[in-house]
């Protein structure tokens, strides 16, 4: 249910919401880990080298560390061994394997001079990746007669991202030929790579590289800088195309923060995308109905991520404007319930989340969040039960002989104000009890504490029992009759 829009809109149906052995080849080389560090200019002088010490585990056995998954590094292990299996033709023997695969393949370099060669193992869709886009992709990197790769995102279970333009020269030719799904296996030459310096100990001078190459997604770059650096008046002239453009940019960075958890700025990248559609000079029906249908998605994105930083005010702002919309949109009618239920606004909670399911009466989160709202009730009206209970009892005989008496009027005060400024363990126990299964309700992000005619030091009690436990409290009114407490937790931070 708090999946958000990316490619469609949720209307009127359902909402979206092996221990691995080693093999004896893996093992040849085990990195162990050592107690200390190493003076490599020790290991340079001549004499008896140095001294260290290894960690060992319980069995008495050095502590060997596999940095790569056995069964992942077996699936990219060896592209010689993927070059065999694909066959080869007569007259490859007396060829080195990255020559073997050069002849099956087509050199994309723009003067043909076999800078880069390409080989296309799984078609992409949609059109090419342009230039200065930003790309998410999978690799694995190979040195010819190396037996495993010397960099692999697939091993370290990274996505890498990249701006083409940014990096190698083989690397960017290389992407800027793919579309987006597509898997292609790129053989760069020196001049395109890291010519005859090499890089560091992995890869020496001179060194041709085979990447394998997967476009998981990727974004376009021009056009948005443009959008950003002209007048409001030029941004309102731009066509529709352009601006969409620009929106899309911001919409696909702020589901991709959203992804990893990252709300605060998710919302920010929602709310950019939303300014843009805002500010459109729209040309006809058309434009209309296609910003309309757009504006829906990133509202309802809003909403969600509103939700997730428990800004309720807000949320129902932007259901509110999604229903202006699409009057039924179940999506927008469950997050209006869920932000209503946040405030403890039990009643038109329901009533928005009835709403949502009678269009998807099968729907589980809608029917979930039902559940959850009468346990709410439930609790709240506990609440209310036991501090009105308290409220009424029937005073002590001591306290109604102290009302009485008219005798001793100068000592009934004086006992009555030091009998107010204690609050019972009774009370005090009662009020732990509630806010601590306020505090557990995960699904209700404040609510109002009962207090009428309660006395300035149960008042005080609630309030620092709530401070105690973490909770923030807001106090209307002036006088104990006229006071009002609200109980709220402190807003999530996004990581």
């Amino acid at each position: 249910m708090e999946q958000v829009e990316e490619e469609s809109v949720c209307g009127n149906g359902s909402i979206n919401t092996e221990n691995t052995a080693y093999d004896d080849e893996f093992s040849k080389d085990p990195t162990i880990e050592l107690l200390g560090g190493l003076d490599l200019n020790d290991l340079r002088k001549d004499g008896p080298g140095t001294e260290f010490e290894v960690s060992y585990n319980e069995t008495g056995t050095p502590e060997v560390k596999q940095y790569f998954d056995g069964e992942e590094l077996s699936k990219n292990l060896n592209y010689e061994t993927q070059l065999d299996d694909e066959g080869s033709s007569s007259g490859d023997e007396d060829l080195s394997p990255f020559d073997r695969l050069a002849r099956k393949m087509e050199d994309i370099t723009p003067d043909k001079s076999g800078g880069v060669y390409k080989e296309r193992l799984k078609q992409g869709t949609g059109m090419t990746i342009p230039l200065r886009s930003f790309v998410k992709v999978h690799y694995n990197g190979y040195l010819e007669y190396s037996d495993e790769p010397y960099d692999s995102s697939r091993l370290r279970n990274e996505v890498q991202q990249h701006q083409l333009g940014g990096g190698l020269e083989g690397w960017d030719l290389a992407i800027s030929t793919m579309k987006k799904g597509e898997l292609s296996r790129f053989l760069i030459s020196p001049e395109y790579a890291y010519g005859n310096i090499g890089c560091g100990p992995r890869i020496p001078g001179d060194s041709r590289i085979l990447f394998e190459i997967e476009v998981l997604s990727f974004r376009e770059k021009a056009g948005v800088d443009e959008y950003y650096s002209a007048s409001r008046e030029e941004k309102r002239q731009m066509p529709m195309n352009v601006v969409l453009k620009v929106y899309l940019t911001e919409k696909q960075q702020g589901t991709e923060l959203f992804n990893r958890n990252k709300f605060s700025p998710a919302l920010k990248k929602y709310e950019k995308a939303k300014d843009v559609l805002d500010n459109i000079r729209l040309k006809d029906e058309k434009e209309e109905k296609t910003q309309q249908k757009e504006l829906l998605k990133i509202c309802l994105n809003l909403a969600i991520c509103s939700l997730k930083l428990s800004h309720s005010g807000r949320a129902i702002t932007y259901c509110k404007e999604a229903l202006d919309i699409e009057e039924k949109n179940i999506k927008a009618l469950y997050c209006y319930g869920k932000a209503l239920h946040q405030l403890s606004e039990f009643g038109r909670a329901k009533h928005y989340l009835q709403r949502a399911q009678k269009l998807a009466p099968g729907n589980q989160d809608i029917n979930k969040e039902l559940e959850r709202l009468e346990s709410s009730v439930k609790q709240f009206r506990m609440t209310e039960k036991d501090i009105c209970r308290r409220m009424f009892a029937k005073p002590s005989k001591t306290e109604d002989v102290n009302k009485k008496s008219t005798k001793e009027s100068a000592n009934s005060k004086t006992k009555t104000k030091e009998h107010e400024e204690k609050c019972g363990d009774e009370f005090q126990g009662l009020v732990k009890v509630r806010l601590q299964a306020f505090k557990d309700d995960s699904h209700v992000m404040e609510i109002p504490f009962p207090c009428g005619t309660l006395s300035r030091p149960e008042m005080v009690c609630i309030f620092e029992t709530a401070l105690d436990m973490g909770l923030d409290t807001r106090i209307k009114g002036e006088g104990t009759p006229d006071i009002s407490i609200k109980i709220m937790k402190k807003q999530p931070t996004s990581p």
